[in-house]
């Protein structure tokens, strides 16, 4: 009978399963613009300095770096060195970000996105032209892209092999086929011509642009087509790629295609209205963004349906159902972050837990079905039960 009770219950709530957004614990900041995966954990970019999660991005707090008081535009990290973009200067640490020392100074030069290649080279987009460092931030020079800084503003680069790939804001997509010493427009398709930022995923090229969306590109960025059904803010600042999503950050919020691009759907809920969207980052089935005004917020890519159709074999709940408590045994003997959440995806409860077994309480609840969600750097563990 009580398997029964929980089938019912997990049918009544089926069509309620929505992933949400929800704010991280810190910072408490406006302008979050970049993020890095340090040794450590994940870095942050902000308009007042730098913020760091070790804890796989639950929380956030800043870096106590009283010598520098610009804002923190762009981030990257290769091994132990992480370099910063900031206005008029390049900056790099080798202690995951609680020092740092200059490598470039240039008046007048806002250094705001980085790539780092498959053979070491670090590229750096500002106002002023593009950057190159072959030893890893250390010192810089100018790379010529086909065009006067005067006359172009780069916005992102890509490279694959010996072609490279420049999107701009006022010129579409630049494109070179022998490693930057010749240049040719590579616009066909691209309508919209303002472009934002990139991702791939593969050998596909994704373009965000100011008002027209995003554009796909099979072939290096030399034909392009539009790929924005359901994409209804055309403005699109940021995009990420995890686990085969696509992800479009807009000035309203965050869209998400499952089909590289074909589709798109709003995937807001729970941000707050007008939530404009600077940068993505990834750890294992979790997105987080950082965004102009709100701080920083996590997505949890298996809440909801996908997460409840998980039956973790490493992790036992008893008694199920059950009332006052929840015996929590796990195979691993190590630390786990815990989340007790409600169908919505609402976390009701969380703490670091350590070794095979633990009792939860959960007598504060009302009756419902509950999923438990245990996570460390390298697995996560679902289960669920129902509170009678």
């Amino acid at each position: 009978m009580k398997r029964i009770h929980l089938l019912l219950l997990f049918l009544f709530f089926l069509n309620q399963l929505n992933a949400q957004w929800q704010q991280t614990n810190g910072p408490y900041v406006a302008g979050v613009n970049d993020f890095a995966k340090i040794n450590s954990g994940i870095l942050g970019a902000t308009n007042f300095g730098f913020c760091i999660t070790t804890d796989s991005g639950l929380n956030w707090s800043m870096l106590n770096t009283p010598n520098i008081t610009n804002s923190i535009l762009s981030l990257a990290a290769h091994g132990d060195t992480i370099i910063a973009g900031l206005d008029n200067q390049i900056l790099f640490s080798v202690d995951d970000g609680y020092t740092w020392e200059e490598s470039l100074s240039l008046n007048g030069c806002s250094f705001t996105t980085f790539l780092m290649t498959n053979n070491d080279k670090l590229f750096v987009i500002s106002n002023c032209g593009i950057f190159l460092s072959e030893d890893q931030g250390l010192t810089w020079n100018a790379f010529d892209y086909g065009f006067n800084p005067v006359y172009s503003m780069p916005t992102c680069i890509l490279v694959f092999g010996n072609k490279i790939i420049v999107g701009d804001y006022y010129n579409g997509i630049l494109r070179s086929e022998d490693n930057g010493l010749t240049w040719n427009y590579g616009n066909d398709g691209l309508y919209c011509k303002s472009v934002l930022c990139a991702a791939t995923i593969n050998d596909s090229i994704y373009a965000g642009t100011s008002g027209g969306g995003v554009y796909l590109s099979t072939d290096y960025g030399n034909k392009w087509q539009s790929c924005s059904n359901g994409l209804f803010n055309y403005s699109v600042e940021a995009l990420g790629v995890n686990n085969g999503k696509i992800y479009a950050g807009t000035q309203t919020g965050v869209f998400i295609s499952e089909d590289r691009g074909k589709t798109w759907q709003d995937e807001s809920e729970g941000l707050p209205p007008n939530c404009t969207v600077n940068a993505f980052t990834f750890i294992n089935n979790e997105a987080f963004i950082g965004t102009v005004w709100n701080g920083i917020w996590r997505l949890n890519e298996t809440n909801g349906f996908e997460e409840l159709l998980i039956n973790s074999s490493a992790l036992n709940l008893y008694p199920n159902p059950a009332s006052s408590d929840v015996t929590i045994e796990l195979q691993l003997n190590t630390t786990w972050h815990l989340e007790l959440s409600n169908l919505s995806g609402q976390i009701l409860h969380q703490r670091s837990i350590t070794g095979k077994s633990t009792v939860l309480d959960i007598s504060f609840l009302p009756p419902g079905l509950y999923v438990v969600r245990l996570s460390n750097d390298k697995t996560v563990e679902v289960g669920k039960f129902m509170k009678e």
